[in-house]
């Protein structure tokens, strides 16, 4: 019991801090950014829901606004 309580405190410190990176790469202009990210549907509905969760995480400032981002078909 006592390993599963180091397990979990552990991994949610690892998300903790994983978050906060992102948070600092978001925040900083300067920092490495990816170039391109493919990513596929495999139906009109799955698109629609990803394209969805994109634009919400434009908005809310969870994914850098410098590039562009494009939706196709």
């Amino acid at each position: 019991m006592q390993s599963q309580k180091i397990k979990n405190l552990f991994l949610r410190q690892s998300y903790i801090d994983s978050w906060n990176d992102y948070k600092k790469c978001l925040e900083n202009s300067n920092s490495t950014k990816w170039d391109y990210i493919i990513l596929t549907a495999s139906n009109e509905e799955q698109k629609n829901n990803y394209s969805y969760q994109i634009e919400t995480r434009l908005k809310d400032g969870y994914l850098p606004k410098k590039n562009s981002l494009c939706c196709n078909s």
